[in-house]
């Protein structure tokens, strides 16, 4: 009872201390208006003023009589155009911490005004279809507009991983957020790049095939697509915040036998590489964030500084209610460009923290396919045949390993790779036969070759709870009786955290201009070689299941994985 009071007494203070700055806010305002007003009225009087007095009929000075010389602007630039500043402060959320005491600030390119209630947003653009998308696609038609594949992103220039001396939000401010980005502000600690070794190559590889194989087993019969990086970004953001067995086991299945410290410095290095390259038809953005519920959770300064360093995670407090269900469903929203609308129904009790990652990429192929490229064609799949559009290409590169046969498609610092199981193999029992040193080697067994191509244009959403498969691996960091995750903080009563649940949803689009994915991953922490001269000829047609990556060049990593089982 006594820490009730105490509670209740602490949020009454607080809430009238908020009443307070709020009131001093607007009479800032007003200050800041009433200045505003007067220069505009000095620069309109003033020259009335000085014509008049120059007029001959009021026996003043003349304008030829006036010796100004002639003041151009400085650089040729036009005179400032004065903010139409609002009289009144906006309505605050209730609970809200306007840290610099000014919500909209000018100098802030992007910065939202509050929104005008609970539940209202502008929801972004989502990325225009690439299956059938308006205007023609000769890439040699001068009139043609720029791809609409390739949605202007809804990302700033500063990106995570960037070195900056302040740590901004990872992003451009999200309009109908109540909940407000505590890291802003917060300076960022240098941190050391490490590069992609072998190491680190074999241990993602290992990783992604062995979580790829046990999320398809359980959508047998259904299309599937699992981004590894997005778990491996939101899993290694609670390994910061792990300890004892918990970080051995979570170290194990993360980095394959690298530190924690090795792991977070690889990933910033790579995914900033991957973020910061400059392709004219590509977009890869991605966006953490962790979120508390307040007044009860008392977050470890040094968990949050770690993921900011490396992460750069946004950083949340709310209360852990219906409206930050609908805060965190609009920002994974936002940082999708609207291919993932929603991912938290409601939030139960127990639950105290969200690790949150999204992955947007948007890639248009480096040759397109034109119309006359398009034909109908059916495609066996396992549910029974159905009528697709196929999009045929003669490609310069075949792949293969023992039981499959494949190509690359080559996008702006990507590729798509298609593997097509010899026929009579099941597509389930071909993924669960892979190894990651099949698949590493198949992504570089490339052969010169003539290889006529034919692939299904189709999308597709795709969820799966990846709570069950990960208990296999990190069963201590599952388990609320042997959990370790003292780092991250504690509970007002001193209680700690669980990975009690892990959801990711992705959404994807293949078409004849290109591909369009997204991923969503939320941890839910509740507290209890030479071409030959002859080149050979080969006819692959994905007219049957088959697995898909989508890879960066660079590394060669797949960054999402999928099997098409029907179109």
């Amino acid at each position: 009872m006594k820490n009730k009071e105490q509670f209740k007494a602490l949020v009454e203070e607080r809430a009238a201390a908020e009443r307070e700055a709020a009131a001093l806010r607007a009479r800032r305002r007003k200050i800041a208006l009433r200045s505003a007003v007067a220069v505009v009225l000095a620069l309109i009087i003033l020259p009335v003023g000085l014509h008049l007095l120059g007029s001959p009929d009021l026996g003043g000075l003349s304008n030829n009589d006036m010796q100004v010389p002639d003041a151009p602007m400085e650089d040729g630039k036009e005179p400032p155009v004065l903010d139409n500043r609002p009289e009144q402060a906006p309505d605050l959320p209730e609970g809200s911490d306007d840290e610099d005491g000014d919500w909209f600030d000018p100098e802030e390119e992007g910065t939202p005004q509050a929104p005008d209630k609970p539940g209202t947003t502008q929801k972004p653009e989502g990325p225009i279809d690439p299956i059938d998308p308006e205007g023609p696609t000769d890439p040699d038609d001068p009139e043609e507009p720029d791809d609409p594949t390739v949605p202007t992103p809804p990302y700033s220039d500063d990106q995570p991983g960037q070195d900056s001396p302040v740590l901004e939000s990872i992003t451009d401010p999200v309009k109908g957020i109540y909940a407000l980005n505590h890291l802003v502000g917060l300076k960022r600690e240098p941190v050391a790049d490490r590069k992609a070794d072998d190491a680190f190559l074999s241990a993602y590889y290992d990783f992604a095939v062995k979580l790829f194989q046990d999320s398809n087993a359980s959508k047998s019969g259904d299309n599937h697509c699992f981004s590894p990086l997005s778990v491996m970004l939101a899993l290694s953001m609670a390994a910061n915040g792990a300890d004892g067995q918990t970080l051995a086991e979570m170290e194990a299945l993360l980095g394959g036998g690298l530190s924690v410290d090795e792991l977070n410095a690889t990933l910033r290095t790579w995914l900033t590489a991957m973020m910061q390259r400059k392709y004219s038809s590509s977009t890869l953005n991605a966006a953490n964030s962790i979120w508390v519920r307040e007044g009860i959770f008392k977050v470890n300064p040094a968990f949050l500084q770690t993921n900011a360093n490396y992460y750069r995670s946004d950083f949340y407090e709310a209360p852990f209610d219906d409206s930050t269900a609908d805060d965190i469903n609009r920002w994974i929203n936002h940082h999708t460009n609207g291919m993932i609308e929603k991912m938290v129904n409601e939030i139960d009790d127990q639950t105290m923290m969200y690790l949150i990652n999204t992955l947007y990429l948007d890639a248009v192929w480096e040759s397109k396919y034109r119309d006359e490229q398009l034909s109908e064609g059916i495609f066996h799949g396992t549910n029974g045949d159905s009528t697709v559009t196929m999009m045929y290409a003669v490609e310069d590169y075949v792949l293969s390993m023992d039981g499959a046969i494949g190509f690359s498609k080559a996008m702006d610092g990507y590729s798509f790779v298609a593997i097509l199981p010899d026929e009579g193999i099941d597509i389930g029992d071909f993924v669960a036969s892979l190894t990651a040193g099949q698949l590493q080697a198949f992504r570089g067994s490339s052969t010169r070759a003539e290889v006529h191509t034919k692939l299904p244009s189709f999308s597709y959403d795709s969820s799966i709870s990846l709570t069950d498969l990960l208990k296999a691996y990190i069963p201590s960091a599952m388990n609320p009786l042997t959990a370790d995750f003292s780092k991250m903080g504690e509970t007002i009563h001193g209680d700690t955290l669980y990975i009690g649940n892990v959801q990711q949803d992705v959404s994807i689009k293949v078409g004849k201009n290109g591909i369009a994915a997204a991923a969503g991953t939320v941890v839910s922490l509740p507290t209890g070689a030479e071409p030959p001269r002859t080149l050979p000829v080969y006819e692959i047609t994905l007219d049957r299941p088959f697995v898909y990556l989508i890879t960066d060049n660079t590394t060669g990593l797949p960054i999402f994985m999928g099997v098409v089982e029907q179109v």
